[in-house]
């Protein structure tokens, strides 16, 4: 999967650290966990960061993808667990969930076609429309 591509974050940390001696991942962080520091480059559409990742062969502009893209990821998962504003949920769950989705995207990532756009090709066709 993704060979010769790179992972290079130079620049970049997670904007909320997990704390290695907490009782796990509270559900603030669960839903911010792609998020990063300092804020990726702006572009008008996601697809601005897949074909780059494509054309240069590194994931840091899928990691600038899922920045943007947590928010949607969130909810869709959320409808997926059937829960809604303040409801509680498993957040071991959720991160996994999460984390396959995200998997699932990086496995089809060289089948992206630009034409149906970033969401559309990875939250709706590739196993993350979860509903």
């Amino acid at each position: 999967m993704l060979k010769d591509f790179i992972w290079n974050m130079t620049g970049y940390i997670p904007k909320h650290q997990v704390n290695p001696h907490g009782d796990g991942i509270i559900p603030y962080v669960a839903e911010r966990i792609f998020q990063l520091e300092p804020e990726p480059p702006a572009v008008d559409s996601l697809n601005e960061y897949i074909l780059p990742a494509l054309q240069e062969k590194n994931l840091i502009y899928f990691s600038f993808f899922l920045h943007h893209y947590e928010p949607q990821l969130n909810k869709r998962i959320k409808d997926f667990l059937g829960v809604d504003g303040g409801d509680l949920y498993d957040t071991d769950r959720f991160i996994d969930i999460k984390l396959s989705c995200r998997e699932q995207m990086l496995q089809k990532l060289m089948d992206y076609d630009p034409a149906k756009g970033a969401v559309s090709e990875f939250a709706k066709k590739y196993n993350c429309d979860l509903a």
